[in-house]
């Protein structure tokens, strides 16, 4: 097994993601995640990320920063959806080979 990861899109990363993650959750759960991903996804086609791996810690605060300014999220609420852009970027960054 290589060391290095094989370049994925953060499209392609949704869709292998949602594929396992939709097997065992709750509608709720699901239309949560996918929302969440949906916007994480807008930032990075405006970011012009084109693989995933190449997100890192400086990017994740301007992504931050970029959620406070778009929506009307309130702490609680930003958190939440941090905590599920982690867990996608968890997934993402796990070498599935």
């Amino acid at each position: 097994m290589s060391s290095e990861l094989e370049p994925i899109t953060p499209e392609r990363a949704k869709a292998l993601y949602l594929d396992e993650y939709e097997e065992d959750k709750s509608y709720d759960s699901v239309r949560k995640t996918r929302s969440v991903l949906k916007t994480f996804i807008r930032w990075t086609d405006q970011a012009g990320i084109e693989n995933l791996n190449a997100v890192g810690g400086r990017q994740l605060q301007e992504m931050k920063i970029w959620w406070k300014e778009e929506s009307d999220a309130n702490k609680v609420s930003l958190n939440g959806y941090l905590a599920v852009v982690r867990v996608f970027l968890d997934f993402a960054h796990l070498d599935r080979s």
